[in-house]
């Protein structure tokens, strides 16, 4: 990637790494992402395991790939694949400059698949296994806060009122049509949807520090854990 996305991607690495307290150990996160090039090349190879992308796009997809490169979950590798119409679209509308409707959608889908490749490595390295619907349902939450923190920093206030938290909802939530062909796969998006949303509805209006609080609690909760608390 470009220095312009690669700055943006260790700025959001921060941002989520720090919001839930989290240990990945990935220093150089830019080593993980590849663009049209390196995703040709992993696409053709036989041991990708899981592809885990948005859903909901009808050009290629930002996708997290996984991998085996030997026995155990130690072992497991993984990729972000950034397609380059995407990063050229961010950098020409950069999001650290405010957010609308020219860059809402590709900045969800950026902030998504980096969050599962934090959520994997975390769970990986404390052999904490997890599920695509658990990826899924934490990377909505996740973008909605990454989104509501950009737009509240650029336009120089640090609250949301009524009308931005309904029009990040509406583009990071309602507006949302999976086209995904298999229906168990297009059930799962909607069901972390509707999960993402129910969270964080019930952390809106919490004291910042109690907000804080919730938001590592639900982070460290296992897949059956964060269900159970939302059903």
């Amino acid at each position: 990637m470009k220095p312009s996305g690669a700055s943006l991607l260790e700025r959001l690495q921060g941002i989520i790494e720090r919001s839930y307290a989290m240990h990945t150990g990935i220093r150089e996160v830019g080593k993980f992402v590849v663009g049209d090039a390196g995703y040709r090349r992993l696409y053709s190879k036989a041991d990708i395991l899981q592809r885990v992308s948005s859903g909901d796009a009808a050009e290629p997809l930002p996708r997290l790939l996984l991998r085996a490169s030997g026995p155990g979950a130690e072992a497991l590798r993984a990729v972000i694949y950034y397609p380059d119409a995407l990063v050229r679209r961010l950098e020409a509308h950069p999001p650290t400059r405010g957010l609308d409707e020219r860059n809402i959608d590709d900045f969800a889908a950026f902030v998504e698949e980096l969050d599962h490749l934090l959520c994997v490595a975390q769970r990986v390295r404390e052999g904490i296994p997890f599920s695509l619907l658990e990826l899924e349902l934490h990377a909505n939450v996740t973008k909605y806060l990454a989104a509501e923190l950009f737009l509240s920093l650029t336009r120089g206030v640090g609250w949301m009122g009524e009308a931005e938290r309904s029009w990040l909802r509406y583009h990071l939530f309602d507006k949302r049509d999976f086209v995904e062909a298999d229906s168990e796969v297009r059930s799962r998006y909607r069901d972390a949807a509707r999960y993402g949303w129910r969270f964080l509805a019930g952390i809106e209006g919490l004291p910042a520090g109690r907000r804080l609080a919730a938001l590592r609690e639900f982070h460290h909760r296992t897949h059956h854990q964060k269900l159970a608390h939302l059903n």
